[in-house]
């Protein structure tokens, strides 16, 4: 069922250890990216979304894409180009109200649609065939060190020990879903926070200084970004850049099944409720200085000094990041904020 599937899907990839062995390959491939990125400024949101693509293939299936550098092979430009074109058409029809009404109301087929379809139809024939290649060569000790830490290498493992409840075909189709919804948020949330510190440069600063520091200690990006309470400025960077340009304001989003009444007004079964997390998180009365970019409102200290008041919503568990809480929170949502903090 659902449930089995997803506890399935979220084990290894939720699980702090099992996070630490896809670091190393994260961080690598953040590397390539960063150093091809200043020949893609001039289209760098597309850039994002490329090396978003490479760092979750890293610890997907533990190997190198390389679409965001020159040395891609026309096979992986091409499985991410149909991923990137589906999310896209996906995110379109989700917000474009004829979309919804013609398609969700009415049930006709729009030219959108019949898009997305051909792009999924193509990224699933590619996926497919990349991960039986992958379960072969498994099943013949044929993996790299790196591939033997990946999470398609890991779950296989963990599925031949345990029953699941989940065959190895319904894993399989899975894993397609992972990488396709893997890509369109952690880029917005990438972009954004390049953007904040290209603009906050004391910020930049500050954490180029915390980064070095933490480097000469344990000597490997891939150990740094793992650490349990490192990089204490860049995360509290990336929340308040989240606090004042959130990747997605749609966390959480919910159709109710029955009539609801929020703050007087009536809703019908079916309706889409969505939360706004961006007022409150800038709002004057409630944030103080609210349009002023400040890392330190997220220090531990500050946390606590405004415990009890009416500023204390900011720490809300659902205004934290752009993945959700709870039940269903992404499930790739622990491995985003490393690829983020790595590409920083």
């Amino acid at each position: 069922g659902w449930r089995s599937i997803r506890m399935l899907i979220q084990r290894n990839l939720l699980s702090p250890k099992v996070a630490r062995g896809y670091a190393n390959g994260i961080a690598e491939a953040a590397q390539l990216a960063s150093d091809a990125a200043p020949s893609a400024a001039h289209a760098f949101d597309q850039h994002c979304s490329k090396l978003t693509f490479d760092l979750f293939c890293s610890a997907l299936y533990g190997r190198m894409t390389k679409v965001a550098t020159p040395e891609a092979s026309p096979e992986d430009l091409e499985f991410c180009q149909a991923i990137l074109e589906g999310s896209r058409m996906l995110t379109m029809m989700m917000t474009n109200p004829y979309e919804v009404f013609v398609g969700k109301t009415l049930g006709i087929e729009t030219a959108s649609y019949r898009l997305w379809d051909r792009s999924f139809v193509k990224a699933r024939s590619i996926s497919e065939g990349i991960v039986d290649e992958f379960v072969q060569r498994r099943e013949s000790g044929q993996l790299s060190g790196r591939e033997e830490l990946s999470y398609i290498a890991t779950t296989l493992d963990y599925m031949d020990e345990n029953d699941t409840g989940v065959s190895r075909e319904d894993f399989q189709r899975n894993v397609l879903g992972l990488l396709d919804g893997a890509v369109d948020t952690t880029a917005a949330l990438m972009e954004w926070n390049v953007l904040s510190m290209a603009i906050y440069q004391d910020a930049q600063e500050k954490a180029h200084a915390e980064i070095a520091e933490g480097l000469r200690e344990v000597g490997a990006m891939g150990e740094l970004i793992t650490k349990k309470d490192g990089l204490s400025y860049l995360r509290a960077c990336m929340r308040e850049t989240h606090r004042m340009k959130p990747a997605t304001n749609m966390v959480p989003m919910k159709e109710i099944a029955e009539e609801l009444t929020i703050s007087g007004h009536s809703l019908k079964p079916g309706s889409i409720v969505i939360m706004d997390g961006y007022s409150v998180s800038n709002d004057p009365e409630v944030v103080e200085d609210a349009a002023e970019f400040k890392p330190e409102r997220w220090h531990p200290d500050a946390v606590a000094a405004r415990a009890g008041t009416e500023a204390e919503v900011m720490d809300h568990v659902l205004l934290r990041g752009p993945f959700s809480a709870g039940a269903r929170q992404c499930p790739a949502s622990r491995v985003a904020n490393l690829e983020v903090i790595a590409m920083l």
